[in-house]
């Protein structure tokens, strides 16, 4: 599960052991900060800590991650949760863990797809120049998965995405969706994805991505459907 807001230390703890005892069990399989400040939508979102508070001088974005971060930690080793990880970080957010010599994430889930592409830049939260290529690569020189979730994008970017005529083409030539076409896309990258949706059939369809192998000229045409707007970590 992710983490709702506030950050902050105590306040981390809390829902943590809120989340055990609203699902009568004993512990959590994986827990993920869901974003990397304590803002939504511009706003502050009050918490004891005073290094998440962005109202207070004390307000510190890294030292508010890092509370954050050290609150799971400390969970992980009570044995609350299995494993441990975030949402939503650049590289520069995971370097400060490393700097501060802790365990590292095992998770890293940012919104990835074909919009996104692996060469365009701004991947997630305060990646200007990042792109999601070097993210993953980043990722995965320190053994830690990375996770990408709205596959498709998110509302009315989704279904322009699903009747791109590039991936339609594609799909009909192997006889499949355009959505596997591209969750199939993503696993040949080693990405794994979580795609959601309310229909039993395309439950079905993002189940059965693995009949069918796109060639790497295919692979070459997904990979750059780069979107000219803006893509930020909640699209």
């Amino acid at each position: 599960g992710g983490l709702p807001f506030p950050l902050g230390y105590n306040e981390t703890v809390q829902q943590v052991r809120e989340i055990v005892v609203n699902y009568s069990t004993t512990y959590i399989d994986l827990v993920l900060i869901h974003y990397p400040v304590n803002v939504v939508n511009g706003k502050n979102i009050p918490t004891t800590d005073i290094s998440c508070d962005t109202s207070l001088p004390t307000y510190s974005e890294k030292q508010c991650r890092l509370n954050t971060w050290k609150a799971l930690v400390n969970m992980y080793e009570e044995g609350l949760i299995n494993a441990i990880g975030v949402s939503n970080y650049n590289s520069t957010h995971i370097q400060e863990i490393i700097d501060a010599r802790l365990p590292l994430p095992s998770v890293n889930q940012v919104s990835f797809s074909p919009y996104h592409g692996l060469n365009k830049e701004k991947c997630t939260y305060g990646s200007v120049k990042e792109t999601c290529g070097e993210l993953i690569e980043f990722c995965k020189q320190h053994s830690i998965v990375f996770n990408g979730y709205s596959p498709f994008g998110s509302g009315r970017r989704a279904k322009d995405m699903l009747e791109e005529p590039k991936l339609v083409e594609i799909a009909k030539r192997h006889n499949v969706s355009s959505a596997q076409v591209v969750l199939n896309w993503q696993w040949s990258l080693g990405i794994p994805v979580n795609p959601e949706t309310a229909s039993l059939k395309h439950q079905k369809e993002n189940l059965d991505i693995f009949s069918f192998k796109l060639s790497t000229t295919e692979k070459g045409v997904i990979s750059r459907l780069h979107s000219t707007s803006v893509i930020t970590a909640f699209d």
